[in-house]
């Protein structure tokens, strides 16, 4: 008896089965998630896909079953394949992990995925009938809410905006807006957000004209004073810092800062160089380049010299400045340069409003269409030569807010044709 038991034990393995084994696996695989481990550009309402070897406890399945950041959603079954389809679009620029054991985890705290993605930056901005809308880089537009001056939250995953004199926020995954300042009585707008002390900065006036630049805390509610001028003057525009320590401000032609560690306005321009356009800061947040008369300038917020790098238009309004420091601003075509002024290519265009991307390998401008108060927006290369148009834009409020993320690169080519993909028996 023990010689035909060993027998036939021989033979299973001989032939690659086992008792316990034989037929269908005794234990479950994942065969194939989609989006593939590592994938950019994923659109915001991808679904999410698991495929196993077996039929699956379907709930223990979803009750395992995490994507961080957070993101609300339903499941839906076919045999073995799971989706996991968002109600609302995922947030822009952001990487997400999947996993079904969010218990194990390695030594840095990260649990072990079963995939992670990057979904597709967005920008946002405002059409012709003031309504704000939220676009990807193949051109799928979301109207959101009707508002003014919209710019990003905390993590892409809320936008704040004016209307009506208020300040609003509203959640990505939220149908109805929040007010902020309901009970504010001056009337507020252009709010910017601090994203790393979750402050928004934002410009209120009377009914007299003085405008001045208040802050909501984001997370109190409790709105403080933080400039004090008293003659009718508006206040052009408003940036933070990269780092969140500074905030720049443009009014009467002229540039001021505030910090923390000051006691008070430090003024960056001089009477004889004003800024009669746009302004931006620098990644590192030590200096600010801004729109002259007749030249573009940089400035140092320390030591406040000024150093002339390029020229430029009295009609142009926009400068930006890339994470690897080179300028971008309109003047008869889109110029480029070093921020220190050298190395400048133009690019013959009648696009207006440049704003890098990423690194610097693109770029968004604004094409004016000259009928019915609209402009198109477009994306296009640093070198000129891929370019693409992704959505109307009112001319009259050219802004534009993108999404922050890391490199645009990928982006750009899942913009120009290429689709995320899924793994196979990839060994997860």
């Amino acid at each position: 008896m023990k010689f035909c038991f060993a027998f036939i034990l021989f033979t299973l393995i001989l032939f690659g089965m086992s008792p316990a084994f034989a037929g269908e696996p005794l234990f479950p695989q994942v065969t194939e998630v989609s989006p593939a481990p590592g994938t950019s550009c994923v659109d915001s309402n991808s679904p999410v896909v698991l495929e196993f070897s077996l039929e699956m406890d379907r709930k223990s399945v979803e009750g395992c079953f995490r994507i961080i950041p957070h993101v609300p959603g339903r499941f839906s079954w076919d045999k073995n394949r799971m989706e996991f389809h968002p109600t609302a679009p995922l947030p822009a620029s952001t990487r997400h992990v999947v996993t079904l054991t969010p218990e194990i985890k390695g030594s840095e705290g990260m649990p072990l995925p079963l995939t992670w993605f990057t979904t597709s930056a967005q920008a946002l901005y405002e059409d012709g009938n003031g309504t704000i809308l939220m676009v990807n880089l193949n051109g799928e537009k979301i109207p959101l809410v009707k508002g003014n001056n919209p710019v990003w939250g905390k993590a892409n995953r809320a936008v704040f905006f004016d209307g009506s004199g208020k300040i609003w926020a509203k959640g990505v995954f939220r149908k109805t807006p929040q007010c902020l300042s309901p009970d504010f009585p001056l009337q507020a707008e252009k709010p910017r957000y601090n994203h790393h002390t979750d402050v928004i900065a934002f410009v209120a006036s009377n009914d007299a004209g003085v405008s001045n630049i208040y802050t909501l805390n984001g997370d109190t509610g409790i709105i403080n004073q933080l400039t004090a001028f008293f003659d009718p003057v508006p206040i052009d525009s408003v940036r933070w810092s990269g780092d969140g320590l500074y905030l720049a401000f443009s009014r009467k032609g002229q540039i001021w800062i505030v910090g923390k560690a000051d006691s008070g306005l430090k003024r960056l321009t001089t009477d004889e160089i004003g800024c009669q356009g746009g302004f931006v800061w620098s990644p590192s947040g030590t200096k600010i380049a801004f729109i002259g008369k007749t030249h573009v300038w940089v400035g140092d917020i320390y030591s406040l010299n000024l150093k002339k790098v390029g020229f430029c238009e009295a009609e142009t309004r926009t400068i930006d400045w890339s994470r690897e420091n080179k300028l971008i601003f309109e003047a008869r075509g889109v110029v480029m340069m070093n921020a220190d002024g050298s190395d400048e290519k133009v690019i013959a265009t009648g696009a207006r409003n440049p704003i890098w991307l990423g690194e610097g390998e693109y770029f968004s401008c604004v094409l004016p269409l000259r009928k019915d108060n609209l402009a198109q927006l477009w994306i296009m290369s640093a070198d000129g030569y891929h370019k693409r148009p992704i959505g109307a834009i009112s001319s009259d409020k050219p802004f534009v807010a993108w999404s922050l993320t890391g490199s645009r690169e990928q982006d750009f080519t899942c913009a120009a044709g290429e689709r995320e993909g899924s793994a196979k028996n990839s060994g997860i």
